[in-house]
C-alpha cells in the first residue's frame, strides 16, 4: 500500500485501515511466536504499512489544525537551516570545550611537575645544607 494511496482516504476508513492492520500485526506476532509464520518479512512490512497510516492520520489532522494543505516550502527550508546551524553552533561548542579541558590538563600536568620540581629541589637544598652543617661540627 503506498501514501498516495492513503491520502485519498478519509480520517474514517484510515482509523479502519489501521486497526485491521493491527489485528494482521497481532496474529502475525501469534503465528511467529509458534513457528508457524512462512514468510516473517511480513511482519516488518505490516508495521510499515502501520506507520503509513499513522504518518497520513497525523498529516490530516494538521491540515485541519493549521488549515493548509501544503507544506509551505520556504518555511520548511528555514525551520531546517535553524536546526542545521543550531547542531553546528552545538558541535562546535563541544569542541571549544574538549580543548580547554585538554589545556587544563596540560595546565595542570605542568604545575604538577613543577610542584615536583620544587619539592626536590628543597629536599637537595635542605640535603645540601644538612651536610654543610655537619661538616661545620666535625
Amino acid at each position: 500500500m503506498k501514501a498516495t494511496e492513503l491520502r485519498e482516504l478519509d480520517v474514517k476508513e484510515l482509523n479502519d485501515r489501521l486497526s485491521d492492520l493491527k489485528e494482521e500485526l497481532f496474529n502475525l506476532r501469534f503465528q511467529h511466536a509458534i513457528n508457524q509464520l512462512e514468510n516473517p518479512n511480513k511482519l516488518k512490512d505490516v508495521k510499515r504499512d502501520i506507520a503509513r497510516v499513522k504518518t497520513v492520520i497525523r498529516e490530516l489532522e494538521l491540515i485541519e489544525e493549521y488549515g493548509y494543505a501544503e507544506l509551505d516550502e520556504s518555511k520548511v527550508e528555514e525551520e531546517t537551516s535553524k536546526a542545521k546551524k543550531s547542531r553546528a553552533k552545538k558541535e562546535k561548542d563541544k569542541k571549544a570545550e574538549a580543548e580547554e579541558t585538554e589545556e587544563e590538563a596540560v595546565e595542570d600536568e605542568k604545575s604538577e611537575k613543577e610542584t615536583e620540581e620544587d619539592e626536590n629541589g628543597e629536599d637537595k637544598e635542605t640535603e645540601e645544607s644538612d651536610e654543610e652543617i655537619v661538616e661545620d661540627e666535625e
